[in-house]
């Protein structure tokens, strides 16, 4: 089905292969992923790709470093998502143990709050770029986690209590498809927050001054500038007054009896 005439931050759950209507708990799921979506959309969309790359300092994670883990992670889901939805997924030794999947499910769903101050290292395969990250990963994210909200929609009949599933980043870690879904939301929730903190930062470039500043090492002077004009005219080093640019005159005819001096309400220069 087409999704153009959808508005952007809408979720399309249409696939002809959905089953019966989904529990409650599960369509929340699917309600949340569309709201973490609209909120990423929101605050995000609108930054540039200066601001979405901007590091506080190496050790911290960007706004788009921070929307790519996710992307990277939630993937890694949807192999299983697949065997799962044909029925060709075999339930492996760990899996075969209930009782492990409910504690490992408990256990993450309450260090990923996002609330809990605890920090938890990334899995290397699942760091984000170091690299400048495309300036179109809110739109890549949106479009991701639409067809995040298709898979579950496909899984709505599946016990999703009684499926069990390996972490895809620890094998020895087991839990429920219903806390599968759980995981997913919060840990999202998780890196939306973190990235807001980014925004938070006193030092995040506010305005494309504060990013000529930040990317161009500027002098102190253009640091404090009051406008991008002047900002750019210390950095360049632009021929103007007072931060206002000289528009280049056209010099190219031989009678230059009709040249005259922009006018810039200043003195004369003797």
């Amino acid at each position: 089905m087409s999704n153009e005439n959808l508005p952007p931050t809408e979720i399309p759950l249409s696939d002809t292969t959905t089953p019966a209507v989904a529990p409650e708990y599960w369509q929340e799921y699917v309600t949340d992923i569309a709201k973490n979506s609209r909120q990423v959309e929101t605050e995000f969309g609108a930054l540039t790709a200066e601001q979405l790359n901007w590091q506080q300092n190496p050790e911290k994670w960007s706004v788009a470093q921070c929307l790519e883990h996710l992307i990277k992670i939630n993937s890694s889901y949807f192999p299983v998502f697949e065997q799962i939805i044909s029925g060709d997924k075999k339930t492996s030794f760990l899996e075969s143990f209930s009782f492990l999947a409910h504690f490992f499910g408990k256990i993450l769903l309450k260090e990923l709050d996002p609330q809990q101050a605890k920090k938890h290292k990334a899995v290397e395969q699942y760091l984000p770029a170091q690299s400048a990250i495309s300036s179109d990963i809110v739109a890549q994210f949106v479009a991701h986690q639409e067809e995040l909200a298709r898979y579950l929609q496909r899984l709505n009949a599946i016990d999703h209590h009684k499926t069990i599933l390996t972490s895809p980043v620890a094998s020895f870690v087991t839990y429920s498809l219903k806390d599968a879904a759980a995981i997913i939301v919060v840990h999202e929730q998780r890196h939306i927050l973190q990235a807001q903190t980014v925004m938070q930062q006193k030092v995040f470039p506010k305005n494309m001054t504060d990013i000529l500043a930040t990317d161009l090492s500027l002098p102190k002077a253009a640091q404090d500038a009051p406008s991008l004009d002047t900002a750019l005219f210390l950095h360049n080093e632009t021929p103007s007054i007072d931060g206002v640019f000289l528009e280049e005159e056209d010099t190219s005819s031989e009678n230059y009896s009709d040249y005259k001096t922009p006018s810039l309400d200043v003195p004369p220069q003797n």
